[in-house]
C-alpha cells in the first residue's frame, strides 16, 4: 500500500481519500463524498468542467435536444450510467462515456 502524503500530492491524495469514501457503504461516507462533490463542484473553473466533460455534456444536451417535447423522460439517470435513453423519434439515444475517453 503507498502512503500518500497530502501536502507533497495533493490531487492522488484526494482522489484515494474520494474513492475510499465511494466504496464504503456507511452513510457518513457517503454523506462525506457527496460534501466533497459539491465543494469541488463549486470551486471548479467552468471553462476546465468544459475541457474535462465535454463528451458527457455534448451526450447530455443531444438528449435533451431529442427529448425536449417528452417532458416525462429525465436523460440525467442514462447519461451518468452509461444505459441507453428513451428516445420518441428513433427507440434509442446516445450512450454516455466516461470524460477522459477519446470521444
Amino acid at each position: 500500500m503507498k502512503i500518500l502524503n497530502p501536502e507533497r500530492e495533493p490531487n492522488a491524495w484526494l482522489e484515494a481519500i474520494m474513492l475510499d469514501l465511494l466504496g464504503n457503504p456507511q452513510p457518513e461516507s457517503q454523506d462525506a463524498l457527496k460534501d466533497a462533490i459539491h465543494c469541488l463542484c463549486s470551486w471548479i473553473e467552468p471553462g476546465l468542467i468544459d475541457d474535462l466533460f465535454t463528451p458527457w455534456i455534448e451526450d447530455y444536451m443531444k438528449v435533451l435536444s431529442a427529448n425536449q417535447n417528452n417532458q416525462s423522460i429525465d436523460p440525467l439517470p442514462y447519461l451518468l450510467t452509461g444505459q441507453q435513453a428513451p428516445s420518441p423519434q428513433s427507440g434509442t439515444a446516445l450512450e454516455s462515456d466516461h470524460p477522459n475517453k477519446a470521444a
